[in-house]
């Protein structure tokens, strides 16, 4: 519920061609201690107004020469960006069909002339007060939409908010990376645990930057580990190399990170990032404490390549290697076993060539 300080704070347009209403409302405004008043007698001076200004009220005259009422709603119409139009109109038309021609149109109220003083204001208030709550909601809709946006794909977050049934998914082509620092543990007992979380929020939203320019978008962060996708809700057939050169831009991040830390006379962690391309199953899981995730030997091979290769390396996959051996530079680590899989080779990426 918006305050009483809220409401006297609403900026109200009067448009009328009859200077002696204009002044008249204005009067009453002002007596009921509204400071924020514009007013105008040329009905196109009100929708530029309107535009740029973009008042809580307008307080509008029907019969207006060259632009009538019904005219200046049309065209704020096209302005107001949700619909919600915040009219009084106040006119010497009292017919019905007038009347519900105004309320049809997007009016929220309607008046005729001569009207008393404190109807009006009780009107003006009334109106006011739904407005703000109107665009109190719309805020926090909007809040809710970017914390959405942050937690999940954009295409699922769109889906959720407007209430469509959310199915998993099976992608048959992702590039999944998955990233661990080694040597978060021992850090973590020395920093703070204000500190320790800013750091990681330093270096997370970093990694959401790099991936977002190379067309990757996150999955999670499971504690110090972070795991990002290319391919699953975009057409790009180079998430492959997307994904390596996102890692080779992530590593030099934190390598230059641990340099300044270093400089300093402050330990820091080296990070190890493993690389997979192949089909996966994605969805939404839960109801009241909801969370994207992404399933299948995949992202199990993903993370094993990480577990293989030593901080400040990328290890890569036989499926992602075939697809970016000529934009990169690997060299072989060596071949491991895998549960559920068998016998792999890991591939780390040293450059770009």
């Amino acid at each position: 519920m918006p305050t009483e300080q809220e409401i006297l704070d609403a900026k109200i347009l009067v448009v009328d061609d009859e200077r002696t209403n204009v002044l008249l409302l204005e009067d009453v405004l002002g007596e009921c201690g509204y400071t924020r008043v514009q007013s105008t007698l040329d009905p196109f001076e009100a929708v530029r107004l309107y535009a740029d200004w973009r008042p809580d009220l307008l307080l509008l005259d029907l019969n207006m020469p060259k632009l009538d009422g019904f005219g200046v709603i049309q065209q704020l119409r096209a302005i107001e960006r949700d619909d919600y139009l915040p009219i009084l109109v106040l006119t010497a038309h009292a017919e019905d069909d007038i009347r519900l021609r105004a309320l049809s149109a997007g009016a929220k109220d309607y008046l005729t002339k001569p009207f008393d003083p404190l109807d009006v204001s009780i009107r003006i208030r009334s109106i006011l007060e739904v407005r703000l709550m109107h665009d109190e909601v719309r805020q926090q809709r909007q809040d809710i939409h970017e914390i959405l946006q942050g937690m999940l794909p954009a295409s699922v977050a769109r889906d959720l908010i407007a209430k469509r049934p959310l199915y998993p998914s099976r992608y048959d082509d992702v590039t999944l990376m998955f990233t661990d620092f080694s040597g978060f543990a021992a850090l973590s007992r020395e920093l703070e645990p204000a500190q320790l979380v800013e750091e990681l929020e330093v270096c997370f939203n970093t990694f959401d930057r790099i991936g977002h320019r190379n067309g990757l978008e996150r999955v999670k962060t499971i504690g110090d580990g972070y795991m990002c996708v290319g391919g699953l809700h975009s057409e790009r057939e180079s998430h492959p190399t997307d994904c390596i050169r996102a890692a080779f831009q992530m590593q030099r991040f934190i390598q230059q990170r641990r340099s300044m830390q270093e400089a300093a006379g402050k330990s820091y962690w080296e990070m190890r990032i493993g690389i997979n391309t192949g089909p996966v199953v994605a969805g939404v899981l839960g109801k009241t404490r909801i969370s994207y995730d992404i399933w299948g030997p995949t992202v199990n091979l993903a993370k094993r390549m990480e577990e293989i290769v030593n901080g400040g390396e990328i290890g890569v996959s036989p499926s992602t290697f075939s697809r970016a051996q000529s934009e990169f530079t690997f060299h072989e680590r060596g071949v491991y076993f895998v549960k559920n899989v068998g016998e792999v080779a890991c591939y780390v990426a040293s450059r770009e060539t």
